[in-house]
């Protein structure tokens, strides 16, 4: 595709849509996994495999007093890693693909967790041997988180509190999201004056990390003005990246991801009840559409420099992203319209707008 202007392509799309818009989300999770005693799980492993009735019952065990754990918030799909592990469908997990297409690059962050964090849905759960007296258990969540964009290669530590207000969640989520695009678009610019691209795609993306800490400003006065604490993630420094681990990052990252974060901005700027969340979304609306513009000219600047196998991977994770997200959308909850995202019928209409157009 030649990069081309992407603000005709908002405006048709979002003019398609009639109805009025409400709080959605995006494609997140949580991932958990807890050391335990063998023993307390012996009796959901007697026949070596883990049904989703036995998961819930488990994965609430690790949250009675004294129980410590450690959290991996994987984002936009991306999956826990396990290694020779029993899954709740009784089949063995290895490796550490996404069901995005991306590989590893999850978000890890570890604390002592003595409450039950229910933010979504379990999605699955599995176990893996530590040695004789211990197992590690994992749960996996549906996180209703609701903002994409561009998330860095780098393991992200970050921890957020569950709160009851759909808004609130939104706006700590949010701001958690926009902090760790900073680093993912100075990670970004590395990577691209490492491969030698042109010094504009380089500053481009230097340019677009500034964006990003002013919409963690703006985005933490909007939570902090509603009783909200954000707290600021860190991210892991990357190793360098190969040719195609940048093409594949930014085709998943930027193409799909930050390319659907951009909509979902200008789409809160027209529907949000909220004045001052329609405000601020107006304002960061219009860069991340620039962002998302970058996503496509990198990847009209990279692709011709891989070989034939490498652009049909990348196709491959690209396409992926596209087919999480198409079925994130069919799952959407509508709530309260503080926030002005989509709801589920709105959403399809705009990924199936961007696939035709883009993907």
């Amino acid at each position: 595709m030649t990069p081309r202007p992407f603000a005709p392509l908002f405006a048709a799309l979002l003019a398609s849509l009639t109805e009025p818009g409400c709080l959605g989300e995006c494609v997140f999770y949580d991932v958990y996994e807890f050391e335990l005693p063998a023993d307390a799980l012996a009796p959901y492993l007697a026949d070596d495999t883990l049904t989703m009735e036995e998961c819930e019952e488990a994965c609430r065990i690790p949250h009675l007093p004294q129980m410590t754990g450690e959290a991996t918030s994987s984002s936009s799909g991306a999956s826990e890693p396990t290694t020779g592990s029993t899954t709740s469908d009784g089949t063995s997990s290895t490796g550490t693909d996404g069901i995005d297409g991306s590989s590893g690059g999850s978000d890890t962050s570890s604390y002592t967790d003595t409450e039950f964090h229910d933010w979504g849905p379990l999605v699955k759960c599995s176990t893996r041997t530590i040695d004789a007296a211990r197992v590690a258990l994992t749960c996996k969540y549906r996180d209703p988180l609701t903002a994409c964009g561009r998330s860095p290669i780098g393991a992200v530590h970050a921890r957020r509190e569950p709160v009851a207000d759909p808004a609130l969640a939104w706006l700590l989520a949010a701001a958690e999201l926009e902090a760790v695009s900073v680093p993912a678009f100075t990670e970004l610019a590395a990577d691209l004056a490492r491969h030698g691209a042109p010094d504009e795609l380089r500053q481009a993306a230097l340019d677009a990390a500034d964006d990003e800490r002013r919409h963690t400003a703006a985005i933490t006065a909007l939570a902090r003005r509603r009783g909200g604490t954000p707290v600021p993630p860190s991210v892991d420094p990357a190793p360098a990246t190969d040719l195609e681990t940048l093409a594949s990052h930014n085709a998943v990252q930027g193409c799909v991801h930050e390319t659907w974060g951009a909509l979902m901005a200008a789409f809160q700027a027209r529907n949000a009840a909220e004045p001052d969340v329609r405000a601020a979304q107006a304002r960061i609306a219009e860069d991340e559409r620039t962002h998302a513009e970058l996503a496509w000219r990198i990847d009209a600047w990279v692709r011709p420099r891989l070989s034939p196998s490498a652009r049909a991977r990348v196709d491959l994770a690209r396409s992926a992203a596209v087919r999480t997200l198409l079925a994130a959308v069919e799952q959407l909850d509508v709530g309260q319209a503080d926030v002005g995202l989509p709801n589920s019928s709105q959403a399809r209409v705009l990924v199936q707008g961007l696939q035709t157009a883009l993907w």
